[in-house]
């Protein structure tokens, strides 16, 4: 009776110690998932900021567009500037 009894204690001691670690564990998950979902939304912070970057490059980055007008008017300029010369 008394192994019994003795047995039983052990069985609650260990089932207290277990319940403890559990909720250890649950604890650390909770803080494992409230990271993750900074981390998750810092990294989409990220890819916009890429993606406006990579989009302002591309606007900076591209040649101006030269218009037939434009090449007009710089052709006349030329003329212009020889003809003066010229003279």
């Amino acid at each position: 009776m008394e192994n019994s009894a003795s047995y039983v204690a052990e069985i609650e001691r260990v089932g207290r110690e277990m319940d403890s670690e559990l909720a250890t564990i649950v604890a650390a998950a909770e803080r494992t998932r409230t990271a993750a979902a900074t981390v998750s939304s810092a990294a989409e912070e990220n890819v916009d900021a890429v993606e406006g970057a990579a989009r302002n490059l591309g606007l900076v980055a591209r040649p101006p567009r030269v218009t037939r007008r434009r090449q007009c008017r710089s052709a006349r300029r030329r003329r212009n500037r020889v003809q003066r010369a010229g003279r």
